[in-house]
């Protein structure tokens, strides 16, 4: 007997067991798993032991088994953690943490899912391009920037990024979401053309009057304020700020004049240069940093700035008059024999006998030569009206757009090609407009940024020798720079191509490959510079074939 009996007074045995036996006379097992009277958790398994019984939390739950808690999930999402991948953190990208005891006397712990790793299998979905990186209970696709792509990073999303091209320049660069934004160097526009040949502000102008073929610098003598050594208000005040006949300024001070023009009847001096137009040059992007220069201010239309032949020592404003000649050989009608005229085709002749052609044949074979276009720059044709340029499509306000450049300076489309073909073959009225202080990329050939060097600051090339080097390509070794000869100690007024020759001052070195003194694969005009510096530099500093650009208004 497990237990304590007394005599309640009648001769009755009252037995008190100890916890755990039953029976009345504490001879038996209390099964308290089946009765009921255990304290196990509802979320336990009761197992009965003589004396006694267990509890054991069941699977999924964890604790003593009188208390029984559900075992975290790792893959479940839970609100409400903040802290960066802490133990009970869950959700996607968890798992159970099997270095840590299983979830039986206390909870299981979750850790991060490497994605991106070798530890854990690789489930990412990251472009071949894109860097994985891990996060808690996920990871991050990010495209390789620094190896030039972006996107979104996920499979098949990373693209390259834009290059800019020669004519471009960078106005935002590639990021790992934003492809990189290229935009045009010189927009189509008008320009006035400055030059400081001979530290003297001046603008290529042409001319109305009538044999004035060749362009040259002038300056219509107006000056800015500051520079006015007079102490009369009249003297340093825009005109326009002027009132009262006691107060007349001269026209030749301004707040900012524009190739020696100043304001004058309430006109800007943009506006006034673009009235007169001697000094107005329109500029048409062919490809690439290729230009059309153009000028409509003798009345004859615009025509194209260019040189008249390849060795014309000024260029002018030419246009393209074609023509139709006849090739000196051909091929004798249905036969392959080379001809000169007819008589090559007939029986008798030493040609026919040799492509054994019979009389029949002979006297019914003609000798057929083809076509050549062929014709000539000429200084006195007309050129189209400004606003016939180029042909647009409009919009329903009548705007214009998708605009394109339909003249060529005088080619035309036909059989033998199409105009804008034939037009960069010539090459006499095609300009290379290279802006100074573009950082120097390999990929990217030259890649200028929002903010060069050298401000507003371009040298002027032009093709019309073709490949004067003769080795196979037309490029900027063989570009010749528009510039102001230095004679007598003085600067030509009319611009010319940079020698071709080294010049006895030693200043240019002339187009050969040796004068790319710097070593960048370009003899920017073939000017001298000492060893260190840049000719880019060494052109700023000469002046004579640097050209600023100054933005116009349109007609």
């Amino acid at each position: 007997m497990q237990g304590t009996c007394r005599d309640n007074g009648a001769n009755r045995y009252v037995c008190i067991c100890i916890p755990g036996i039953c029976g009345k006379g504490c001879e038996q097992d209390c099964v308290e798993c089946i009765d009921g009277t255990h304290g196990c958790d509802p979320n336990a398994d009761c197992f009965n032991t003589y004396g006694s019984y267990i509890c054991a939390c069941q699977d999924e739950f964890y604790g003593d088994g009188v208390t029984c808690a559900p075992c975290t999930q790792c893959g479940e999402e839970k609100e409400g953690v903040t802290a960066d991948c802490p133990a009970e953190h869950t959700g996607v990208g968890m798992t159970e943490d099997k270095k840590k005891p299983p979830c039986e006397a206390q909870d299981r712990e979750c850790r991060d899912i490497n994605e991106c790793g070798l530890l854990d299998e690789k489930i990412h979905n990251c472009d071949i391009h894109a860097d994985c990186d891990n996060t808690c209970g996920s990871f991050v696709c990010t495209c390789q920037v620094n190896f030039e792509y972006w996107g979104e990073g996920t499979k098949d999303t990373c693209a390259d990024c834009s290059t800019c091209g020669l004519g471009e320049y960078m106005w935002e660069d590639c990021t790992t979401t934003t492809d990189r934004v290229c935009r045009v160097v010189l927009e189509d526009g008008n320009y006035a053309m400055e030059t400081q040949a001979g530290s003297v502000h001046q603008c290529l102008v042409h001319w109305k009057e009538q044999g004035k073929i060749y362009p040259e610098r002038y300056s219509w003598g107006g000056r800015t304020n500051s520079q006015t050594e007079s102490t009369n208000p009249a003297a340093i005040l825009p005109i326009s700020e002027i009132s009262g006949e006691s107060a007349k300024p001269g026209p030749d001070y301004c707040a900012n004049p524009v190739c020696g023009v100043c304001d004058w009847n309430d006109k800007d001096p943009k506006d006034n240069l673009v009235k007169g137009m001697e000094a107005v040059w329109t500029f048409k992007r062919l490809k690439d940093d290729l230009y059309l220069v153009l000028n409509g201010a003798d009345g004859q239309g615009f025509r194209c700035l260019g040189f008249q032949t390849p060795s014309a020592p000024y260029p002018a404003l030419i246009s393209w008059i074609p023509s139709q000649s006849e090739a000196a050989l051909g091929v004798c009608n249905g036969t392959q024999v080379v001809c000169g005229n007819k008589g090559d085709c007939k029986a008798g002749s030493v040609n026919a006998k040799a492509a054994n052609v019979t009389k029949f044949e002979a006297w019914n074979t003609e000798c057929q030569k083809k076509s050549i276009s062929t014709g000539e720059w000429v200084t006195d044709a007309k050129g189209p009206e400004f606003e016939d340029l180029e042909t647009c499509e409009y919009n329903r306000v009548g705007l214009p757009t998708s605009c394109k450049l339909s003249y060529h300076c005088g080619f035309e489309d036909d059989a033998n090609g199409a105009a804008v073909e034939k037009m960069m073959s010539n090459a006499g009225t095609v300009w290379n407009v290279k802006a100074l202080g573009c950082e120097v990329d390999p990929q990217r050939r030259w890649l200028c940024t929002k903010e060069r060097l050298y401000d507003n600051q371009f040298i002027i090339r032009s093709l019309a020798r073709g490949d004067n080097n003769r080795d196979g390509a037309v490029d900027k070794l063989d570009y010749e720079c528009l510039y102001f000869p230095q004679q007598g100690g003085g600067m030509y007024s009319h611009p010319r191509r940079a020698p071709m020759a080294a010049s006895d001052d030693g200043i240019w070195l002339g187009m050969g490959s040796s004068s790319d003194v710097d070593g960048n694969g370009d003899v920017e005009c073939g000017i001298f510079a000492e060893e260190g510096t840049s000719q880019e530099k060494a052109l700023i500093d000469n002046k004579q074939a640097t050209f600023a650009l100054i933005p116009l208004p349109s007609y």
